[in-house]
């Protein structure tokens, strides 16, 4: 009798561990239903709503919503001025033809320089030869592609490239919005501080077609900082003449 008191003892305590594992495991959501035993499936990563067809949008950054408050602030003023007389609008246009080109593409106060065409076409240049170059070094060693970089741009990435003193050229677009004007202020100011060539040429939408990227809409570049400029010695050097030149001339217009 003893033997059969025993195993009545030990199927009621296994009895007992499948109740109680039982009763854990309720409600989990398990990789496979039909096996108890089936280790339990986590989700990770973003939960998203699977009903809502719409992509998730990303976090605005700091320098974004800078930017968008720019813009609110344009479309206000834009708002409370006044229409004016057809005849008033001939007398003024006839006056911006007048003026100079500076005046009349209306840049950012930052920029220190005046803006000639010659400029322009040079920076157009080095800024497509510099694409190429990057581009084809990467092709050949794809394995280390940043050691290959000859140039960096965006607003983030040359503010931190300025500080850590490792650019050789600055590229600034006088077209950039309100918004991001604080940030274009310290990068020039560390540039200055380090003694780093800075340009003003093109625009944001100009130099982005310049450097060779995909088309997008509304795409642009501010600021390219360039590392390495390679081959390139003579015509940076020109560059920097005429620069020289245009902002001596700026400061007598001024």
């Amino acid at each position: 009798m003893q033997p059969q008191s025993r195993r009545s003892s030990t199927s009621g305590k296994s009895k007992g561990k499948t109740r109680s594992a039982n009763a854990k495991t309720e409600g989990l959501n398990r990789g496979n239903p039909l096996d108890s035993s089936a280790p339990e499936y986590v989700h990770k990563g973003k939960k998203r709503d699977p009903e809502a067809g719409a992509p998730v949008t990303k976090r605005p950054t700091a320098i974004k919503l800078e930017v968008l408050e720019g813009r609110e602030k344009l479309n206000c003023k834009e708002a409370s001025l006044e229409l004016c007389s057809l005849e008033t609008l001939k007398i003024r246009t006839a006056r911006l033809e007048q003026l100079p080109r500076q005046i009349i593409e209306d840049p950012q106060p930052y920029c220190d320089q005046l803006l000639t065409d010659s400029i322009d076409n040079q920076t157009t240049f080095i800024l497509s030869e510099l694409a190429r170059f990057q581009s084809n070094a990467i092709a050949n060693a794809p394995k280390t592609p940043r050691k290959k970089k000859r140039f960096v741009a965006g607003l983030r990435q040359v503010h931190q490239s300025a500080l850590a003193r490792t650019i050789k050229l600055l590229f600034i677009a006088p077209d950039i919005e309100d918004g991001a004007c604080d940030k274009v202020v310290e990068i020039k100011r560390l540039a200055v501080e380090a003694s780093i060539p800075t340009v003003f040429a093109l625009s944001r939408k100009k130099i982005y077609v310049a450097l060779g990227l995909p088309k997008r809409k509304n795409a642009g570049v501010s600021v390219v900082g360039v590392y390495d400029y390679g081959s390139l010695e003579v015509e940076v050097g020109n560059l920097q003449q005429e620069v020289v030149t245009a902002k001596d001339r700026w400061v007598i217009s001024g």
